[in-house]
């Protein structure tokens, strides 16, 4: 394919690399070129409780085929910019993010991270692109204009099997503006969207808190799935159980980005 010839030929100025990976499908596709780029290039996956182990298990996977050196960097700490989630909160975790894969660059003696972002992400509001230029992290996906469907297409020809895999954002994304960010709070909403997945076998879920409520957003196709009353009932309980006070299902369905 075109775009991976020049991907690979712009990534190759300055390899190695080190990719700032979540093992979605855009890191996958640069922890690929990367790799084949120059094998000393590794993947850096920044550990913390917004990252779900499904997740953390997605991008295991996706490292051990592609063959790079997969790197766990656990974040001890969060900033109280990030923490008091306002709508700048992706900036400081990103910030927070790229300086913990900077450190395990500098020890590896790589000069340059990358990350992936794409042509379509300059179409949303997405504060932790600039975080992405302060600390000179490059973004090559962005740079040659290629968009998520051309990405999705490399995938599939690299043979990543998360080629189709829907786009998956951080826990924290969850949680609603204005709403502190803690350990507890990931947490709960993780249980309640493994157990709803789990359950029903949904592919694009989000559980917001929304504090006391949980709002349960699914793609309009899978609204049909929540169409029994035991089905209802078990959900609530299990939510309650989880700490929200009220389950709501939200009959618009799933929204990008929906707090």
């Amino acid at each position: 394919m075109y775009e991976i010839t020049k991907l690979l030929e712009a990534v190759k100025d300055y390899s190695p690399v080190a990719v700032a990976f979540s093992g979605g499908v855009d890191s996958s596709v640069m922890a690929q070129v990367a790799y084949l780029a120059n094998s000393n290039s590794i993947a850096v996956l920044v550990e913390d409780p917004s990252v779900s182990q499904a997740e953390l298990n997605v991008a295991k996977d996706v490292a051990n085929k592609i063959g790079i050196k997969f790197i766990i960097a656990k974040l001890e700490k969060r900033s109280e910019d990030y923490l008091r989630n306002d709508q700048m909160r992706c900036y400081f975790c990103k910030s927070q993010v790229y300086r913990e894969v900077k450190k395990v660059a500098d020890f590896y003696n790589i000069k340059t991270i990358l990350d992936g972002t794409n042509a379509d992400d300059v179409n949303d509001f997405r504060p932790g692109m600039k975080a992405a230029q302060e600390l000179e992290v490059k973004s090559p996906l962005l740079d040659l204009g290629i968009s998520k469907k051309q990405v999705r297409e490399m995938a599939l020809e690299f043979g990543l099997p998360n080629h189709d895999k829907p786009s998956n954002p951080c826990l924290s994304s969850r949680i609603m503006h204005g709403i502190r960010v803690d350990a507890s709070r990931l947490k709960r909403v993780e249980n309640a969207e493994s157990f709803i997945s789990g359950l029903l076998n949904i592919q694009i879920l989000r559980v917001r808190d929304h504090g006391d409520t949980a709002r349960i957003e699914v793609a309009k196709n899978e609204l049909g799935k929540f169409n029994n009353e035991e089905t209802m009932q078990t959900i609530d309980l299990k939510l309650k159980e989880l700490g929200f006070r009220e389950v709501v299902l939200d009959l618009d369905g799933y929204k990008s980005k929906s707090v």
